[in-house]
């Protein structure tokens, strides 16, 4: 399965202010649930910040992967956050976050959730990739093609 599958414009949300990692997450669940795509914003969030206490899904580079599989979210999706500003998420090289890519599984697609993980982590350590996503500013079509581009990038070069 590939993320761009997973990822589309209605599904990024440029240009975020910065906020505490459970109201920044939050506000994201919000979005979603109101396009119909998870049922419990709370329950959602907590499940998130359960897997965020346990070591945090930054990643360094101003890149962040939470996660979580929740009974609350009606598909397999993936959601994207700008924050030009940067938000704190406790990340291991103390950097903001600037890219967030939000993984959402209900139970039973468990099963991709960790490929898609991995392969959102691969891309996310191409600091070309990080410096395009900023070029393309603002808006959800550039962000979703310099996405779907990289993608198959890799996918040409090592199989993504």
């Amino acid at each position: 399965m590939r993320p761009s599958d997973l990822l589309n414009e209605s599904r990024i949300f440029p240009s975020l202010e910065p906020a505490g990692k459970r109201a920044f997450l939050r506000g994201i669940i919000q979005r979603l649930a109101q396009a119909g795509l998870v049922t419990s914003t709370d329950a959602v969030v907590d499940a998130l910040m359960e897997r965020e206490n346990l070591f945090s899904t930054a990643l360094g580079n101003g890149c962040a992967i939470p996660h979580t599989v929740s009974p609350h979210v009606k598909t397999l999706l993936i959601a994207m956050a700008s924050v030009p500003k940067g938000t704190d998420f406790k990340s291991i090289d103390g950097q903001a976050v600037h890219f967030l890519f939000l993984i959402l599984s209900p139970p039973e697609a468990q099963k991709h959730h960790l490929g898609l993980l991995g392969k959102l982590a691969r891309m996310l350590n191409d600091r070309s990739f990080l410096d395009d996503l900023r070029l393309a500013g603002s808006d959800p079509a550039k962000l979703a093609e310099v996405f779907r581009r990289k993608e198959a990038m890799l996918e040409s070069r090592s199989g993504l």
